[in-house]
Order: C-alpha cells, then sequence, then structure tokens
C-alpha cells in the first residue's frame, strides 16, 4: 500500500508538470492562473507581447526541467522497485473446507 502510494506520487507530479508547461506554451496568458506568467513592464503593446512570450517560453522551460528531473526519480523507483526481491503472496483466494486433516 505504502509503495504504491509513492509510485502514484512519483508518477502524477512529473504528468502535472508536463501538462502545465504545455498549457503555458500554447494556452493564452488570459486563461492561465494568475501568477503562473507575470509581465511588469510599462511600454508598448508590441513590447509588452514580446516580453510576455518571453516570460512564458521561460516559465514553460522551468516546468519542464522540473517535470525531467521527476521523471529522472520515477525511472530510478521503477528500477529499485523491478531490483527488489518479490515476497511471496501467502494468502490463497479460494474457500478451503477442512474435515479431519482433509482438504477439500
Amino acid at each position: 500500500q505504502q509503495v504504491a502510494e509513492g509510485f502514484r506520487d512519483a508518477v502524477c507530479r512529473p504528468l502535472a508538470l508536463l501538462s502545465m508547461s504545455k498549457a503555458v506554451e500554447r494556452l493564452p496568458v488570459e486563461v492561465l492562473p494568475d501568477g503562473v506568467v507575470q509581465v511588469q513592464l510599462a511600454g508598448s503593446v508590441r513590447e509588452k507581447l514580446r516580453a510576455e512570450a518571453e516570460a512564458r517560453k521561460t516559465v514553460a522551460k522551468s516546468l519542464e526541467q522540473d517535470a525531467m528531473r521527476d521523471l529522472a526519480a520515477l525511472e530510478d523507483l521503477v528500477a529499485a522497485l523491478d531490483a527488489a526481491p518479490d515476497e511471496p503472496d501467502l494468502y490463497v483466494p479460494s474457500i478451503t473446507l477442512q474435515s479431519k486433516g482433509i482438504t477439500f
């Protein structure tokens, strides 16, 4: 149970970061939550759009780098899980009836 939860967390974070990176690259700034891409520039509309595009690239690149770092950690986790010895499952998922030492 604990391993499964750790694995889920290790998968969700890079997936979310990569999704956010693509959203920042492709969606208009007005659709993104406040504070994701911030441009504080007084000037012409062209300058503001150029600064906004640079800010979007920077944020998207940062999110992608974080996701790649988390994906590397996920690969290490999967390798460790694959290398771990399997514990035998002692649970028998069927009904067992016993009568005087005889199992049916």
